[in-house]
């Protein structure tokens, strides 16, 4: 029986050193874990940088890709100028035409975030409605 209580003792304190292990650690991993990788850009520094900080915020608060895709549009419209659009997701294809300097690709977590500014259209005179 004395063997038995040592075994359950050392196995508590075994697991309870991993679990302490891991709460210490988590902020790190989480912090790397959120880190942006630039697959591909055509932006100066600062707006690159910018974008970067609002694509590595806003991971992790919501689960809902559209919800994200949302805030990270209103964020960017707030801090650079013009209208951009925002994709997000875990999987996509796309080919979309931008404004020169005025786009980013990058991965955050387990996201990839499109972002672009789109060249303004010439109005021709026509009004399409609906959805």
């Amino acid at each position: 029986i004395k063997n038995i209580v040592k075994f359950r003792f050392s196995l508590c304190v075994r697991t309870f050193s991993l679990a302490l292990h891991l709460f210490l650690f988590i902020p790190e991993i989480a912090n790397d874990m959120y880190k942006a990788i630039i697959k591909q850009k055509d932006l100066d520094d600062s707006s690159l940088a910018a974008i970067v900080s609002i694509a590595e915020s806003s991971e992790g608060i919501h689960s809902d890709e559209r919800q994200i895709a949302t805030e990270v549009k209103q964020a960017v419209e707030s801090k650079l100028t013009g209208t951009w659009q925002v994709v997000v997701g875990r999987t996509f294809g796309s080919c979309v035409h931008h404004e020169d300097g005025c786009f980013a690709y990058l991965y955050v977590g387990r996201h990839a975030y499109l972002i672009w500014r789109s060249p303004l259209l010439q109005n021709t005179g026509t009004t399409t409605e609906g959805a």
